[in-house]
């Protein structure tokens, strides 16, 4: 009996991704090279595993990351989170300040709204465009799942 009569079919089927990786033992790769020179289909698979497996890494070849590429995408993320702070409380800022009040025996008066109409309405445009980059910060940031 040989070897790879004693090794089912589909235990050579997993063992592929390693071999075709060249993550595999030396008996593992013997194993398998075996399979395929005795076995046509089995060799067909190999072929195509081995043709996707060359593409995916082609297309997704970026070489070895740096040691501190981790870090600095910590440090990206924590300055976005600030960012989201910052621009969360100047948009909540903005949005108020044209009814900023004080009231008085007349009642409440707005200060922006009918003292400095135009203030109010850049404060509002400010507001808006800051909302806006909450907005699309918070985006950003929902891709990494925080």
């Amino acid at each position: 009996m040989t070897p790879q009569a004693a090794v089912p079919l589909d235990v050579l089927k997993d063992l592929l991704p390693l071999y075709l990786a060249g993550e595999s033992s030396p008996a593992t790769r013997r194993l398998v090279e075996e399979r395929i020179a005795a076995d046509p289909a089995f060799a067909r698979l190999a072929a195509e595993a081995g043709a996707v497996d060359s593409r995916l890494l082609a297309a997704a070849s970026v070489g070895p990351l740096p040691p501190s590429s981790e870090k600095s995408a910590f440090d990206a993320t924590r300055r976005r989170l600030r960012a989201r702070s910052y621009l969360m409380g100047g948009a909540i800022f903005t949005s108020l300040l044209p009814f900023a009040s004080h009231g008085n025996s007349e009642g409440i008066q707005f200060l922006l709204l009918r003292d400095a109409p135009a203030i109010a309405a850049l404060s509002a445009a400010v507001a808006a465009v800051l909302w806006f980059a909450w907005w699309r910060t918070s985006r950003r940031l929902r891709v990494t799942g925080l």
